[in-house]
């Protein structure tokens, strides 16, 4: 199954950790930062989380 991991640069370090193992165990997914977002990136910047999504699922 496709696996779109994403996460916003300005996460907590705890997530940003979770991130790192999770690539590990998860090495098809995708993982995608949004540099200057913070953990509710799909709440305050729903635009571009939402684009982000559109262009992995089109490409599958």
């Amino acid at each position: 199954m496709p696996i779109l991991y994403m996460l916003g640069g300005l996460s907590p370090a705890s997530s940003l950790g979770v991130a790192r193992l999770l690539s590990k165990v998860l090495p098809q997914a995708r993982m995608l930062a949004f540099p200057y977002l913070g953990p509710m990136g799909p709440v305050t910047h729903p635009e571009r989380v939402n684009g982000a999504i559109r262009h992995f699922l089109s490409q599958r």
